[in-house]
């Protein structure tokens, strides 16, 4: 197996696997780890799969670890991976064989929304602080698998853990072919964005397409909720992927939550509505809706199936 030991990195705020027998591998970015010698942990066993799992980092200090349909499995605490889970200090894992423990015993994870942040700044005087932050439009999508408490009972751990893994491959395979990119796991689903550029928001039909199809072939029944607005992102984190703040965050996993709620598989938010419209098919859903969080009410619409 490659690795290498920081002893300097055990003193830090960071993240690191420990391989045992004094070796620390520091997690700085997203870590592969596999057979192939593309990865950045290379496992040097029969047990492991060429691309086996990744560990995924997210927000501001969270890893998940991902299995990539290996053929025997990512264990976290001795029970088989069936989807992605948040890594905790402590964890003990074994991928392709190989034994690790998961370290991060001092989380600076950011707590509050960006509201708070803002508002805790001192803007005044000669101890005022710089946030570092910059907006943006981007298309938000959430994909999230409905029952899978119902889906688990139906299949063994291996069969769930296989499936849940090709469809997890697929939707990747999706959002990354129509130029977008899956920066956040939610246990039973993603996050996907797209920047707002020329030629996305036909990329972004596209995926709703191709989602469409998958939803239909797949057992894996899911629900997809897709929103336009402005994001704040706050500075880049320590492990090179910025946390997106702001209340367009949380009125994205609002809409899903009313898409749950209205039992609309593929939901759009007015401001992607319009958007898109002459571009697929969509129906208005009947109604004004409220989300908890937001003053008002709200219409959503159903993109139609086949659209």
């Amino acid at each position: 197996m490659s690795v290498s030991f920081e002893s300097n990195f055990l003193d830090s705020e960071g993240a690191w696997l420990d391989a045992g027998e004094g070796k620390c591998i520091p997690l700085t970015g997203k870590c592969n780890l596999g057979r192939g010698p593309e990865n950045d942990v290379v496992i040097d066993s029969p047990k492991a799969s060429r691309k086996h799992a990744i560990i995924h980092p997210q927000d501001e200090g969270q890893f998940w670890l991902v299995d990539l349909v290996s053929r025997n499995g990512t264990f976290r605490n001795d029970r088989r991976l069936v989807r992605p889970m948040q890594l905790r200090d402590g964890d003990r894992l074994i991928i392709g064989g190989q034994n690790f423990v998961f370290r991060q015993p001092s989380r600076a994870a950011a707590k509050g929304d960006i509201t708070t942040v803002i508002t805790s700044a001192s803007t005044t005087g000669s101890d005022a602080t710089v946030l570092d932050l910059r907006t943006q439009n981007l298309w938000l999508l959430i994909a999230d698998i409905q029952d899978f408490t119902v889906l688990s009972v139906k299949m063994d751990v291996e069969e769930l853990a296989v499936t849940m893994g090709r469809w997890l491959r697929e939707c990747h395979r999706i959002v990354e072919s129509a130029l977008g990119r899956i920066p956040k796991y939610i246990g039973d689903g993603f996050l996907a964005c797209w920047e707002d550029r020329e030629g996305v928001a036909p990329a972004v039909v596209t995926a709703l397409r191709a989602l469409q199809q998958l939803r239909d072939s797949s057992p894996v029944r899911f629900r997809v909720a897709v929103h336009y607005g402005m994001i704040t992102f706050g500075e880049q984190s320590a492990w090179g992927e910025p946390s997106m703040l702001g209340p367009e965050m949380n009125f994205i996993f609002r809409l899903e939550d009313l898409a749950s709620k209205l039992g609309v598989p593929f939901c759009l938010s007015a401001s992607a509505q319009t958007k898109l419209d002459g571009l697929i098919a969509i129906e208005s859903v009947p109604g004004e809706h409220v989300l908890k969080g937001f003053e008002g009410a709200y219409r959503c619409y159903r993109v139609l199936d086949g659209a």
